[in-house]
């Protein structure tokens, strides 16, 4: 695959000069023009749903043995090794508890104590003694927020679409993407194996049954890329490369001109050409004979 330096490279030899930090257009320009030609192709990419500018991140769910829970305020949880984030950002669900039943099946916010113990912010004081028992599951995952572009959706033989599977022994259970507003449907702390999930404001995946173990979820997904830096490779595989040496070409061409007429073109042009190469890897005129 290629690095930014060798798209830089190829630019330079295009426009008769090295570039670097000194150059006219400078090295950070240029960067800063290919990160912009590569996120118009990932868009271009999961508008036309190609298998080229996805990739397919791995979630694993959470279920916890409770051993103990306090009559404070806020109540204090033991789950040994809970495995929740320190950011104190977790949105759990807890159930099963022998005594204190008012703390079951209600979501809670968890900050963490420390990698055994964790606070719900709910004043417990007057609930009952905690016996035994329950357990603990993650119901929000911000395990693809950094990077999540776009969802993809795939379509199985019987013409239904889903947006993840559950990894089985020897199966494959599909997941269906759906909409914040389905989760009114469901009342809170739900537990089961999850069918359906969507995406809050923040990238976050929350699905609409709290897991009910520990699963391994593969949710495929556009994926959101940063160009910085020279020691940066270039997403696709080289697929686009001479795009985008073309592109970072033609927008140094252009830059002097102060005419939103040009962007717009400049942008155009990004798309129509990846809209070009998208199609062709989908051309199945070759046959083995």
């Amino acid at each position: 695959m290629s690095t930014v330096a060798d798209i830089l490279t190829a630019v330079g030899y295009n426009l008769n000069r090295t570039i670097d930090a000194n150059s006219e257009p400078t090295e950070t320009e240029c960067i800063k023009w290919i990160d912009q030609t590569v996120d118009w192709i990932v868009q271009t990419c999961a508008e036309l749903g190609s298998e080229i500018g996805r990739t397919t991140g791995t979630i694993t769910t959470m279920k916890t043995t409770i051993t103990a829970a306090t009559q404070a305020s806020p109540c204090q949880i033991t789950a040994a090794s809970h495995g929740l984030a320190t950011a104190n950002t977790d949105v759990v669900t807890i159930a099963g508890i022998v005594g204190m039943t008012e703390h079951n099946n209600v979501d809670v916010t968890a900050t963490v104590v420390d990698d055994d113990n964790f606070t719900t912010g709910v004043d417990a004081s007057s609930y009952t003694a905690y016996s035994s028992g329950g357990y603990v599951y993650t119901a929000t995952y911000d395990d693809l927020a950094s990077d999540f572009y776009a969802p993809v959706v795939l379509v199985d033989e019987d013409s239904i679409s889903f947006s993840g599977w559950i990894e089985q022994s020897t199966e494959r259970t599909p997941l269906h993407l759906t909409t914040e507003k389905k989760k009114l449907e469901f009342t809170p702390g739900q537990i089961d194996e999850p069918s359906e999930f969507f995406l809050d404001g923040s990238n976050n995946m929350v699905f609409l049954q709290t897991p009910d173990a520990a699963y391994t979820i593969k949710i495929p997904y556009y994926q959101k890329q940063s160009i910085t830096a020279t020691t940066d490779t270039v997403p696709f595989l080289g697929i686009f490369d001479s795009l985008i040496v073309e592109s970072v070409t033609n927008k140094y061409l252009y830059r002097s001109r102060e005419d939103m007429g040009v962007e717009w073109n400049w942008f155009s042009f990004i798309r129509e050409r990846a809209t070009r190469i998208l199609k062709l890897r989908k051309k199945t005129a070759v046959r083995i004979l």
